[in-house]
């Protein structure tokens, strides 16, 4: 039958009713309270429309749709409601985003009407969040790898930044986790206008003059410019622009929102990136929190514990060092590899694509870097772990 439909409706007789004319069409499941359903909807991701009553106990239609459309985006939502009054179709459309409202009592051909229209959305839903996750997630993914060429020192960080902001979004329970990992690989896009020497400099804390710091500044606002262009990454832009905003409304750019008036993707960057920053200075996630710590103002206190959660949780893997010729896709870089003239080439945290590999090819064959890189990877190989010939 294809997407299950959920009824929650704390009269049983009610769902009886509907389900001795319903279960004919659909795939259909009925609960009689709104926390019921969200442990359903949790449990069983094949939900394609929720049909909820008004009145329930401990929790209101209004309440589970909105609590809905906040953890289950994709699930297309009705309301049933014998109190029609034009407060309650108000909150309905402003909290719960509804996709139908129906009148109780409603002839079961109705609802079955609107059920089905609810499922065509649904498909409609799916499909083009499918498209963003996948058709724009490469494009996004081949530009990241080119702009890492034009500046390793910039986006370097880039696997390292989405990584974090996608357990950032899921530890804080936030839907289209794909959007948080897009923006920390292409937050640092607007950084094609700056030299490598001035990136080096704020990747090592060096003190800035006056005149970087203001170039510095100007490169989220760059940045955001050029991801607008792209249809379907307005979000994304606008996370890159505030990524220096402060929570407590300091920072760049001085005339931006402060608190939660800050769009919630710009105030995940804003963490992501200072402990980014903190842990490539000290090397150790418990100082580079305490650091951030002691200028708890400038983030998000719930972003800011949210992180502090996965540092304690976190368990990183220990580096192992590979012979260059043995780098596999899926191997992430734990240092920075350079030229014996101190050229950047490739940074930390940088993934392994066959395109870099390729293009590490001439300086290995040419001599002008290390033969044996540290990385850390799940998917390294055990034939390309060991230690470079001259240190054996």
């Amino acid at each position: 039958m294809g997407e299950k439909v959920l009824l929650v409706d704390d009269e049983e007789r009610v769902l009886e009713g509907y389900g001795r004319t319903l279960r004919r069409h659909f795939d259909l499941v009925t609960v009689t309270a709104g926390d019921q359903a969200l442990a359903r909807l949790q449990a069983n991701g094949s939900f394609g429309v929720l049909v909820a009553d008004m009145r329930m106990p401990n929790m209101n239609g209004i309440e589970l749709l909105a609590e809905a459309r906040r953890r289950f985006p994709d699930v297309v939502r009705i309301m049933l409601t014998g109190n029609a009054d034009q407060r309650t179709a108000v909150d309905a459309v402003n909290r719960g985003e509804i996709f139908r409202f129906l009148n109780k009592p409603c002839p079961p051909d109705e609802l079955a009407r609107a059920i089905n229209a609810g499922l065509s959305q649904h498909k409609l839903v799916v499909a083009e969040r499918e498209l963003l996750e996948h058709t724009l997630r490469g494009s996004v993914a081949a530009l990241s790898e080119v702009l890492g060429i034009v500046n390793p020192a910039a986006f370097g960080s880039a696997e390292r930044l989405s990584a974090l902001m996608g357990q950032l979004a899921q530890a804080l329970e936030l839907s289209d986790s794909w959007l948080y990992e897009t923006l920390g690989r292409l937050s640092q896009v607007g950084c094609v206008v700056l030299p490598e020497s001035l990136v080096e400099k704020v990747r090592g804390c060096e003190r800035l003059g006056a005149e970087e710091q203001q170039r510095f500044e100007r490169h989220p606002a760059v940045g955001a410019e050029l991801i607008g262009r792209i249809p379907r990454l307005e979000q994304v832009a606008e996370g890159i622009r505030y990524q220096l905003r402060n929570y407590d409304g300091s920072g760049a750019p001085a005339d931006g929102p402060l608190g939660e008036q800050i769009p919630v993707a710009a105030r995940l960057l804003r963490v992501a990136v200072e402990y980014e920053r903190q842990h490539a200075l000290s090397a150790s996630a418990a100082h580079a929190l305490l650091a951030m710590r002691a200028q708890a103002r400038c983030f998000d206190p719930a972003v800011l514990e949210a992180l502090a959660a996965l540092v304690d949780e976190g368990s990183p893997e220990t580096p192992i060092r590979v012979m260059l010729r043995a780098l596999r896709e899926g191997m992430v870089f734990a240092e920075d590899l350079r030229t014996s003239k101190g050229v950047l080439i490739v940074s930390r945290g940088q993934l392994v694509t066959s395109r870099l590999r390729d293009r590490l090819h001439s300086f290995i064959e040419t001599g002008q870097i290390p033969e044996s890189v540290a990385v850390t990877a799940k998917l390294a190989e055990a034939d390309g772990r060991g230690r470079s010939p001259r240190n054996a």
